[in-house]
C-alpha cells in the first residue's frame, strides 16, 4: 500500500470513528431530555454534543464536505450536517469554549455555536461604546474602574479602566474578575448572557462592586439573573446614543443600568438624571 493510500485510510477511518461519536452523542442527549432530567444533569450530555460535532467537523477534509461521485451514497440531508459540523469546527476556540461553558444546557445548540462564529467574524456593528456621561456617573458611584472585561483600546480612553479584555487579544470570559467593574457588554447571544452570567457569578467573589450597562431585555434569563443580584437599577429616559470613532447610533430599543455593591445612596444621586432608579 502507497503512502498516499495509508494516510487516506487512516483519514476514513477517523472521519468514520468521529461521526459514529457524533450520531451516539446527539442519541444520548435525546434520551436524556426524554427522561426529564434536571438541567445540571442534562449539562453534561448537550457538553458531549457540541464536541462530539466538532471533532467531526475537524475530522472532514475539504473532499469531504461537498464533492459528489457517482458511487457516493451521501443523502442531501448528510452534506448538510457535514457542513453544519464544519462550521462549528471554525468557531475560534476562545469562544467555543466560553460558549460551552454556559449554564443551560437548552442554550447549548449547534445553532447558537454558530451565531457565536458569526459574531467573531462580524463587522464590528456589535461594538457599542458608552458615552462619557454613563462612565462618570458610575466613577462618581464606585470612585473608579479597576476592570472593564469587555472593552478595546479605543472603548478605553474613555473609560479609563485600570485593566480591560478586549475580544482581539484577550477574552474576557477566560479571566478571572476583581475589584470594581464596568461593563457594556458585546449585545450578541450568546456572548451577552455569558458576560452577565459570569459577573454574576463574580460578585462578592472577586468582583467588590460593578456598574452594567445592557438592553432592558427583562424577560431574559440573563438579564433576570444579574437582576437578582443587583442593588439598583436605572432606566434611562429614551434610548442610550452609544458611539463609535466614526459615528453616533442608537440601538432598536432601551437600556439600563445594574448597580452591584453597597453605595446605594450615591448610585441613586448619580443616575437619577438619567431616568428612572429602583
Amino acid at each position: 500500500m502507497t503512502e498516499l493510500a495509508v494516510t487516506r485510510a487512516a483519514h476514513l477511518a477517523r472521519l468514520e470513528e468521529t461521526e459514529r461519536a457524533r450520531r451516539l452523542a446527539d442519541a444520548e442527549l435525546d434520551v436524556a431530555r426524554r427522561a426529564r432530567l434536571s438541567d445540571e444533569d442534562l449539562l453534561p450530555f448537550a457538553r458531549a454534543r457540541l464536541d462530539a460535532w466538532r471533532e467531526w467537523g475537524n475530522a472532514l477534509g475539504p473532499a469531504d464536505k461537498g464533492y459528489r461521485s457517482e458511487s457516493d451514497t451521501l443523502t442531501d440531508s448528510d452534506y448538510k450536517a457535514r457542513e453544519r459540523a464544519r462550521k462549528v469546527a471554525d468557531v475560534p476556540e476562545h469562544l467555543f469554549q466560553a460558549y460551552r461553558a454556559g449554564v443551560d444546557p437548552d442554550n447549548l445548540t449547534l445553532a447558537g455555536a454558530l451565531r457565536t462564529a458569526h459574531v467573531s467574524h462580524n463587522d464590528g456593528e456589535n461594538e457599542w461604546y458608552t458615552p462619557p456621561e454613563y462612565i462618570e456617573a458610575a466613577i462618581q458611584v464606585m470612585g473608579g474602574v479597576d476592570l472593564d472585561p469587555a472593552s478595546t483600546e479605543t472603548a478605553n480612553a474613555v473609560v479609563g479602566a485600570s485593566r480591560f479584555y478586549s475580544a482581539e487579544d484577550d477574552d474576557g470570559l477566560a479571566h478571572e474578575w476583581v475589584g470594581r467593574v464596568w461593563m457594556n457588554p458585546p449585545y450578541a447571544q450568546p456572548l451577552i448572557g455569558l458576560f452577565c452570567q459570569k459577573l454574576a457569578r463574580s460578585y462578592g467573589r472577586g468582583v467588590t462592586e460593578a456598574c452594567v450597562l445592557v438592553n432592558n431585555a427583562t424577560e431574559t434569563e440573563w438579564f433576570q439573573g444579574l437582576a437578582g443580584v443587583a442593588s439598583a437599577i436605572c432606566f434611562p429616559r429614551g434610548r442610550v446614543r452609544f458611539w463609535q470613532p466614526d459615528k453616533v447610533a442608537a440601538p432598536l430599543q432601551g437600556q439600563a443600568v445594574l448597580y452591584l455593591g453597597p453605595h446605594l445612596v450615591r448610585f441613586q444621586a448619580a443616575f437619577d438624571g438619567f431616568g428612572f432608579v429602583r
